[in-house]
């Protein structure tokens, strides 16, 4: 049995439906009570989960051996409430690999983010890079990785934190939260309003990783049992600008849609800006590649279509 909390999230939803795929029983824990479940994972189990109650955190967690953490507040949620962010996202994180360890779950499975080494993110970053986390929801991640390992190796746990840069593809349903960011956003506008807006500089460099290797990836490592205590660098390993990503998401609504969404910027082009995350620890479990993200914005954009438009386009 393999528990994932913030199952029914934008990323949590996609790997509970892949590891379904698989064969895999999946249990997902949501602190909704009676949360929309997707037609995709109605062969799930479903629980209720309450990051503050050891109780509830002990019932969730029995029959399992893998436990994929994603409950988490996103960057907005944090910066509206800092209080909240620290007592989910840290204390919540460290609750719950606590109950995990005394339900006997021998592997717990941590999405970090790749923030914690400061903001914005310019330079080289690897897995042993110091790490400057500078705003509520990269501080929250760093203190929640602190408690993944003390209490995974207090406990002799198989524990795996992943720090992700930019997950790129569609989600289960129309209804996850996720349509603030800037893939899923202008593949939104594309629809809507057939035009692309962005009020950042084109020059931004962003590393995206689309979730089909996500979701390898997490399968590989739920099947891998010499890794322990592992950081790992959930990324592409190579960065682009918002100008290559919008005119990437261009191309394939004309191809595929026929529209035509031209793409403005409010601020203007810069020069001297660097981003790396290698990804080595990742490329020795699953490789990713550029058809991968073309795929998924394919699809993102068609789901797009079908959810947000009233015209049917060829």
């Amino acid at each position: 049995m393999i528990l994932i909390t913030g199952g029914y999230g934008y990323l949590g939803g996609r790997i509970a439906s892949y590891l379904l795929g698989k064969g895999e029983h999946v249990r997902i824990g949501s602190h909704r009570k009676t949360p929309i479940i997707p037609e995709e994972l109605e062969n799930c189990e479903h629980t209720h989960i309450d990051l503050s109650s050891k109780k509830n955190l002990l019932k969730s967690c029995e029959g399992v051996s893998c436990l994929i953490h994603l409950a988490a507040l996103n960057v907005a949620e944090c910066n509206e409430n800092p209080e909240k962010a620290h007592v989910i996202n840290a204390i919540g994180t460290r609750n719950m690999i606590t109950a995990a360890a005394d339900s006997g779950v021998t592997r717990f499975i941590y999405f970090s983010t790749a923030h914690v080494y400061g903001s914005p993110l310019q330079g080289n970053f690897h897995e042993d890079s110091p790490v400057h986390p500078t705003n509520t929801y990269s501080v929250t991640h760093r203190d929640a990785e602190n408690f993944v390992k003390q209490i995974g190796k207090t406990n002799d746990m198989q524990t795996t934190i992943f720090r992700l840069t930019n997950a790129v593809g569609t989600p289960v349903g129309a209804n996850a939260n996720c349509w603030m960011l800037v893939v899923n956003d202008l593949c939104k506008q594309v629809i809507t309003q057939q035009e692309m807006k962005l009020r950042s500089s084109p020059s931004l460099l962003r590393d995206y990783v689309p979730i089909s290797t996500i979701c390898k990836v997490v399968y590989q490592v739920i099947l891998n049992d010499n890794l322990h205590e592992e950081i790992m660098n959930l990324s592409s390993g190579e960065s682009m600008s918002l100008q290559e990503i919008a005119d990437m998401i261009a191309s394939r609504a004309s191809q595929t849609l026929g529209i035509d969404a031209p793409v403005t910027f409010e601020q203007p082009s810069y020069e001297g800006a660097y981003l790396h995350i290698p990804n080595k620890k990742l490329m020795d479990l699953e490789q990713n590649n550029l058809a991968e993200l073309t795929n998924e914005i394919d699809v993102l954009l068609h789901n797009c279509n079908n959810w947000f438009s009233k015209v049917t386009k060829r």
